[in-house]
C-alpha cells in the first residue's frame, strides 16, 4: 500500500522527522482528501502540474515526488510568507525544490497553454466567480490536458453525523460542558468559518465542466462513512481537534473500509479534460 503525503517536518525533531517521513501527514481529513485526488490522477510521468491554491503543499511535494515538475500557486490568504518559508525547507529536506508563485485562481499569471495537468484541491468552493476559475484553467491547460478538483458535496457542512452531535449540544447535559466547538458545529456558520460559498453535486459539476468546453471523464465520492465520522469529529468536539495527531493512528486505517462502501459522500474529486 502507498503511504501518501510522506515527507520531512519543518523542525529538527528526530521523532517528528521519523513519524512524517514513515507515516505521513497525521491529518484523517487531508488524507481521505488526498487519495481520493491521487485515485483519479491519470497514469503520466513527467508533467507540467500547477497546483492552484497550494496551501500547505502537500500535492506539490507528492507529486513533484513522483517525478512531475510542479508549480505551487497560493494568494497568501490561509498561510503566510513565514509559510512559505517553512515549506522551502521542507522540500529542501526531502530533496526537492519548491517553486511557489503568488496569486489567484481567477487570475493565473501563467501565459495560455502552460501546463499539462492543474490540481485545485479545496479552492474553488471559496470562490464567488467559479466560472472565471474555470475560464483560467481551460486557458492554462494544453490541448488535451486535464484538471483535478475536490470540493464539498451537498451536506457537507451539516454532516452526515453532526446532526446527532447537534441533538446532544442542544438536548442534553453534554450542552455545559467545555466539549464543543460550536463554529463548525451547525452549518451556516461552519460555511462562512471555512470560508465557503457553495457545495457542490455531480450535476453541478457536469454542467459547470460542459459550460467550459471540458469533458468530465472520473470521479469518487471522499467523507462516505468512517471518514466523515472521524472528520466530524473533528469539526465538532475541541479535544479531537486538539490531539488529533495522537489519534490519527487509531481513527485513519477505518477510512480504508469506506472505498467498499456503495454510497455517496460528503466530499468528492473529479478528473476533466480540456476539449
Amino acid at each position: 500500500m502507498h503511504i501518501i503525503f510522506r515527507r520531512p517536518h519543518e523542525s529538527n525533531s528526530l521523532i517528528k522527522n521519523f513519524f512524517y517521513k514513515t507515516f505521513g501527514v497525521p491529518h484523517v481529513g487531508m488524507r481521505v482528501r488526498g487519495r481520493a485526488v491521487l485515485s483519479v490522477f491519470p497514469q503520466k510521468t513527467s508533467l507540467r502540474i500547477l497546483d492552484v491554491g497550494s496551501g500547505a503543499t502537500y500535492f506539490s511535494y507528492e507529486l513533484q515526488k513522483r517525478g512531475h515538475h510542479v508549480t505551487s500557486l497560493d494568494s497568501l490568504r490561509g498561510v503566510s510568507e513565514g509559510d512559505i518559508e517553512k515549506f522551502k525547507t521542507i522540500f529542501k529536506k526531502g530533496g526537492q525544490t519548491l517553486h511557489f508563485v503568488e496569486g489567484n485562481a481567477t487570475h493565473l499569471p501563467f501565459p495560455k497553454e502552460s501546463f499539462d495537468a492543474i490540481i485545485i484541491a479545496d479552492v474553488i468552493e471559496h470562490i464567488e466567480d467559479e466560472d472565471k476559475v474555470m475560464k483560467e484553467m481551460h486557458r492554462v491547460l494544453k490541448p488535451g490536458g486535464f484538471f483535478i478538483a475536490s470540493t464539498p458535496t451537498l451536506g457537507f457542512h451539516s454532516g452526515r453525523f453532526k446532526r446527532f452531535f447537534r441533538f446532544l449540544h442542544q438536548h442534553t447535559f453534554l450542552k455545559r460542558l467545555p466539549l464543543w466547538d460550536t463554529v463548525q458545529l451547525y452549518p451556516k456558520s461552519h460555511m462562512k468559518s471555512e470560508g465557503h460559498v457553495r457545495e457542490y453535486s455531480l450535476q453541478h459539476w457536469k454542467n459547470l465542466c460542459a459550460r467550459h468546453h471540458f469533458r468530465l471523464r472520473d470521479w469518487t465520492y471522499e467523507y462516505k462513512f468512517f471518514g466523515a465520522f472521524f472528520v466530524e469529529l473533528y469539526h465538532t468536539f475541541t479535544f479531537v481537534d486538539r490531539y488529533g495527531n495522537y489519534l490519527f493512528p487509531f481513527m485513519y486505517p477505518f477510512t480504508f473500509i469506506d472505498s467498499l462502501l456503495p454510497i455517496k459522500g460528503t466530499g468528492i474529486a473529479l478528473v476533466a479534460y480540456k476539449l
